[in-house]
């Protein structure tokens, strides 16, 4: 990933960044970024910026933000999809290379399809929710999903993120296997 730039979703922490999962009275600047962000920074990743998101990381439309909407890539009368809105756009309007974001019941795959790129979300526990801001809503359902242009970017993507992590409750013993 040398030098790909990449965008993480304003509900997982990147160390010195702040995070706000769209609600500004939770704004903190992250110590720590997390095992699948770290692993993704070794690779050569540069994030370039932080994703708005559905309030809370709760919804499927994408509009309902205090940072206002991330319009949807191709019109901007058409909602981007949520959670992870500012991800799906973010791939979609060529900003970056690919983008994280969270997904428990389509947050990650409804903004890659309204954007036209690809969505991936790892079976629970093969990528760490560390980095996730309290780690997750459904944090037994919750994991960090990757958007990108085709399905070998994302999957590569999914590929250095994924793996045991200890200090993740749902993480799988078997995930450095898979």
């Amino acid at each position: 990933l040398w030098g790909l730039p990449c965008a993480i979703k304003d509900n997982i922490n990147v160390s010195g960044l702040p995070s706000t999962s769209a609600f500004p009275p939770s704004r903190a600047i992250a110590e720590t970024s997390g095992r699948a962000v770290e692993r993704l920074l070794e690779a050569g990743a540069i994030v370039i910026g932080k994703t708005n998101l559905d309030q809370l990381a709760v919804g499927l439309v994408g509009v309902r933000s205090p940072y206002g909407v991330a319009r949807n890539a191709f019109n901007g009368a058409f909602i981007p999809g949520g959670s992870s809105s500012g991800s799906g756009v973010a791939v979609g309007a060529g900003l970056v290379s690919f983008a994280l974001g969270n997904d428990a019941a389509g947050s990650g795959r409804v903004p890659a399809a309204f954007n036209n790129v690809v969505g991936i979300k790892p079976t629970p526990g093969l990528v760490s929710n560390t980095a996730v801001v309290g780690a997750g809503t459904a944090k037994s359902l919750e994991t960090i999903s990757a958007f990108a242009l085709t399905v070998a970017d994302g999957l590569e993507v999914y590929r250095l993120m994924a793996g045991y992590d200890p200090e993740c409750l749902f993480s799988n013993p078997f995930a450095d296997h898979v």
